[in-house]
């Protein structure tokens, strides 16, 4: 196979096809067998590729699978898909029956600006398989996750991030957490680990065969679970939705919608701006970017829902809305390009803030809450209907 495209070439694929048959025929029915994964991070095999490309691919390795085997649910394994990706959360849906996600705070943007047994780091493995569930429609678990060595983390400090990375996954739902991995490899001579550093002190297992107290927290988290009083935990209840939008950083968009909920004491799914969106009392539309950012059918129904009650949060980093003036209740006067950081007064408190364009507002009905310091209205509340609506 070498110099071709592994996710597209016919022949490569054909033989996959071959394998992965011949393998579930031989394994289906070994009791080690839970399920079947299209492959570890396969979408990280090969770049360039259309998501048309993507999905046939999916779409053959799984019909592949379900041939030989109708009884084992199927896996994703794919590595940080965004759903304006190549590889999204949708499309994997289509074909599989479970989500997952490798939530390393090392490989993932956003993510590793505090340590280890801090809230965002503590948060990452949760958040993204959350949002992972909500725009798949189906089950998701965390599939991989670890502190990959001491160079990250003590060995004491990775057992309380452990503890406190699994009760907040099974307190939202998801469905498992593996650790990445088993054993150490610091004595192994060979490639690649006489090369690369990261795959030598990352098991649950010292060399010497001793656990490590990540090992011993989850052990302790599966004896809780399995003697816990009430039996399972009743569905996670949710506040608010959080929409996704096309150009924006979806993952830093969501991320931190995710923390900053957690934050205020409310809890938030998400949707994809261009599928149906959930019923909720709360809609959170943060950091839109570009000129088609929310459509202008989802803003219309959005806007009704308010009237009859709802609240609904929108912020702007570069984006251009449209209607805005009778949502927001404040117009724009002029726009320009930012060449400092605001500097926000809310509340008596003053926050600095990096955005790439100034509005100078001016309200027509609307609140003002904050404004910067040079006098914008830069936060506002209106009253639409039944319901509000907050513009940041």
């Amino acid at each position: 196979f070498a110099g071709k495209n592994l996710i597209t070439d016919p022949m490569v694929v054909t033989w996959q096809t071959r394998f992965v048959r011949y393998m579930v025929c031989r394994f289906k029915n070994h009791p080690a067998i839970a399920a079947w994964d299209l492959g570890n991070e396969c979408n990280c095999l090969q770049g360039g590729l259309s998501r048309d490309e993507a999905n046939v691919w999916a779409s053959h390795i799984s019909s592949a699978i379900k041939i030989e085997d109708t009884t084992h649910p199927i896996v994703s394994g794919m590595h940080s898909m965004l759903p304006n990706g190549v590889w999204t959360q949708e499309d994997q849906s289509e074909f599989l029956d479970i989500l997952c996600t490798p939530p390393y705070p090392i490989f993932t943007p956003h993510c590793e600006t505090d340590p280890i047994n801090e809230m965002k780091t503590i948060l990452h493995s949760t958040a993204e398989t959350v949002m992972y569930e909500s725009l798949g429609g189906i089950p998701a678990f965390i599939e991989e996750a670890g502190t990959l060595g001491p160079m990250i983390s003590d060995e004491r400090i990775a057992g309380d991030y452990v503890r406190a990375a699994l009760f907040s996954a099974w307190a939202h739902d998801l469905k498992g957490f593996l650790w990445w991995c088993a054993n150490e490899q610091i004595d192994l001579e060979h490639t690649p680990y006489d090369w690369n550093a990261v795959e030598r002190e990352l098991g649950l297992f010292h060399a010497d065969k001793t656990k490590k107290p990540v090992l011993e927290e989850m052990t302790k988290f599966t004896n809780f679970v399995d003697n816990f009083e009430f039996g399972t935990l009743p569905r996670r209840l949710t506040d608010a939705v959080c929409i996704l939008t096309e150009k924006q950083d979806v993952w830093a968009a969501a991320y931190g919608s995710f923390i900053l909920a957690k934050q205020a004491g409310f809890d938030i799914t998400y949707a994809w701006h261009l599928d149906e969106i959930p019923e909720s009392p709360v809609y959170l539309i943060p950091a839109t970017t570009g000129d088609s950012s929310v459509r202008r059918h989802v803003m219309l129904e959005l806007v009704e829902r308010v009237k009859k009650g709802a609240k609904l949060y929108i912020s702007v980093n570069d984006s251009l809305l449209s209607p805005f003036d009778s949502i927001t209740g404040v117009k724009v006067l002029t726009r320009s390009r930012r060449v400092k950081d605001a500097i926000v007064n809310l509340d008596g408190s003053e926050f600095r803030f990096n955005s790439d364009f100034k509005l100078k507002l001016e309200s027509i009905g609307a609140t003002v809450i904050a404004t910067d310091d040079e006098g914008n209205h830069t936060f506002t509340r209106y009253k639409l209907g039944e319901g509000e609506v907050y513009f940041c």
